[in-house]
């Protein structure tokens, strides 16, 4: 008696350990068939910070209370993470990836980093799909990591959100203020080869662009000119399965300010949750 006794208590103690490790586990892995992150790339000499404000308002004004995960990819390829660990709670939690080379002549490079940083997030959290929202330069990085490592990633990019982004580069000169892009000055370098490569971007996703004109005059947010954002349409439109651009006015849409913008948030967050 003494012997089932001990042999009945043995084995209740390994169903409630077996118990206790499959939550454990379950802990840090996000659903793997319903999560779909929203990944932020920040812009030059931006960090892992710049979309704390962006993050916040979201959770507030929209009641979207998703953990903030951030990773940083370092020069030598290594990985540093911070911010909070994703759990099986969160169905599109926000994952930030940044770069400590975030200059402007590393954007490229910057891309093939971004593959790196979406791999590893990949073995840890399994999501099959995700959206992107890139700030500025972040937006090249995402277009240049389209173009040129798509393929090398088991996850794949469902929805992106370009803000601000330089297609044409940062010459006023260069873009004019004709509201029609078959009169822009000069295509650059940096558009001809994206326009060149553009046969390479998955076919299946959504482009949402955004940018701002600061004097409502189709000229510039302050920092990027409005053609040079809305020449994302020569690479994205009749290349994806849809595409779609807005330019906001007015004082918070200044090339820093215009991920405050209410109007701007609304708009993103209705692209990426319809």
């Amino acid at each position: 008696m003494k012997k089932q006794f001990l042999i009945m208590i043995s084995l209740l103690l390994l169903f409630i350990s077996g118990c206790q490790s499959n939550k454990t586990e379950a802990a840090f892995s996000p659903r793997k068939e319903t999560a779909i992150p929203i990944i932020l790339v920040p812009g030059t000499n931006a960090t892992e910070d710049r979309f704390d404000e962006f993050t916040d308002d979201l959770k507030i004004s929209y009641l979207h209370k998703a953990d903030a995960l951030k990773v940083t990819v370092k020069k030598d390829q290594t990985l540093s993470y911070s911010g909070k660990a994703l759990t099986s709670k969160n169905h599109r939690p926000f994952i930030v990836i940044a770069f400590e080379d975030n200059s402007e002549k590393g954007i490229l490079k910057q891309a093939e980093w971004l593959a790196i940083a979406l791999n590893d997030l990949y073995e840890k959290y399994h999501f099959s799909t995700f959206d992107a929202i890139g700030h500025s330069n972040g937006g090249l990085v995402l277009t240049n990591f389209l173009e040129y490592h798509s393929t090398e990633i088991e996850p794949r990019l469902r929805k992106l959100v370009t803000v601000s982004t330089p297609y044409n580069d940062t010459d006023e000169k260069d873009n004019g203020s004709a509201h029609d892009l078959k009169k822009l000055p000069k295509k650059t370098n940096l558009l001809q080869t994206f326009i060149d490569r553009k046969g390479f971007i998955p076919k299946s996703i959504s482009v949402l662009n955004i940018t701002g004109d600061l004097k409502n005059n189709h000229v510039s947010d302050g920092i990027v000119p409005v053609n040079s954002a809305l020449a994302g349409e020569l690479i994205y439109k009749g290349t994806v399965s849809s595409y779609s651009s807005k330019i906001y006015n007015g004082n918070d849409t200044g090339h820093s300010d215009i991920l405050s913008n209410k109007h701007v948030q609304t708009r993103i967050i209705h692209f990426l949750f319809k």
